[in-house]
């Protein structure tokens, strides 16, 4: 897709990296992730006559010191056809947009942002790659909305263009190499950066009446028994809201602002990040819900950049995850199954949460 008609191809004014190439180096302390629990399904494995909640220590660790690197260089960037999560089909079409469109944009001295790296259908990936990265190089040298252009492939997610707009940014979908003053920022732990996206300038007032969420999922990684769960959790004052059926600035709002969060692993809880627009200098309390196929940790050290707690539960460990969990090749096998999961372990693990208030 070639820009629009009313795509500016020069900037308004001039900047310190117009005509050279620029480069900022700051070095990030390292991050503490402190140790917590994971409360799972009661289980005999643990207790044949006895089951009960297990809990499972979740040690210390640390996200290492670096230096974070912010480039602006005049050059070109690579056409979307040598993206690999694009699928073939869409490589194949990008690399024949770039043979008959004459394989690069030329937009002068724009600003741009290349977001085509990474898969841009997914909540998480577009706040902790590209959200925080904008914050980011608004806090350190001052262009924002306006000033930068984000490029998106030629066919982006729908959520890409609406986070995007949310934001305020102009966005420019191509498949094409584009030509212009190209930002790079690069670290090795993205999650250094979260916190950056207060420098945005979102304005997220908090709902009426959602201090407390629980936050299940429709389509995929559901809760078998989420009625038993509702139930425990609306007891304690948590509200229900499935993210599916509301707008993004909602999401970020709600997960944004609240003060204990209870959620299904998956790409909603990306919206954890704008715990750092909170004024009130609190933090949020995370009890995040997993199935037994599909145990990770990233928002776990999300909510640790961000000054908050966090603990886990498991849901019941299925004959199918216990065959496959450890097999070559299935480790994912099973990690977007419906589970179920005791009241109990959730129980355990909000009253761990409280502790220490």
């Amino acid at each position: 897709m070639l820009p629009r008609d009313n795509l500016a191809i020069e900037p308004q004014g001039t900047a310190p990296w117009q005509g050279r190439d620029f480069q900022d180096v700051l070095p990030v302390p390292a991050a503490t992730v402190p140790a917590s629990e994971l409360f799972c399904h009661p289980s005999r494995l643990a207790n044949t006559y006895e089951p009960g909640v297990e809990r499972v220590h979740q040690p210390a660790s640390l996200i290492p010191w670096e230096e974070a690197v912010l480039a602006i260089r005049k050059g070109r960037t690579l056409p979307c056809g040598w993206q690999g999560f694009l699928g073939w089909r869409r490589r194949q079409a990008a690399r024949l947009a770039a043979w008959r469109g004459g394989g690069c944009l030329d937009l002068k001295e724009r600003l741009v942002y290349d977001a085509r790296s990474v898969f841009n259908g997914n909540m998480a990936h577009l706040v902790q790659h590209h959200a925080a990265n904008l914050g980011y190089l608004k806090e350190r040298l001052g262009p924002g909305p306006g000033d930068v252009l984000v490029l998106l492939d030629a066919e982006p997610p729908a959520l890409a263009r609406k986070v995007f707009d949310l934001l305020g940014y102009e966005v420019l979908a191509t498949d094409l190499a584009v030509e212009a003053n190209l930002v790079d920022i690069s670290l090795e732990h993205f999650f250094h950066l979260v916190p950056w996206v207060r420098h945005l300038g979102l304005d997220l007032p908090p709902r009426s009446g959602l201090g407390k969420v629980f936050v299940p999922r429709r389509q995929s990684r559901r809760l078998a028994n989420e009625a038993e769960i509702e139930a425990a959790l609306r007891a304690r004052g948590f509200e229900k809201v499935y993210f599916e059926d509301i707008g993004i600035g909602e999401q970020w709002s709600i997960l944004g602002n609240a003060d204990r969060i209870v959620a299904i692993h998956g790409a909603a809880l990306g919206c954890l990040a704008f715990q750092a627009c909170r004024g009130d200098g609190r933090r949020g309390r995370v009890l995040e819900l997993f199935g037994a196929g599909f145990v990770v940790n990233p928002f776990r050290k999300f909510v640790a950049v961000l000054g908050g707690k966090w603990a886990g539960c498991r849901g019941r460990v299925t004959p199918e995850v216990a065959r496959d969990i450890d097999r070559p090749g299935k480790l994912k096998a099973h990690a977007f199954d419906d589970f179920s999961l005791a009241p109990e372990a959730v129980e355990a693990g909000l009253e761990f949460l409280e502790e220490g208030s």
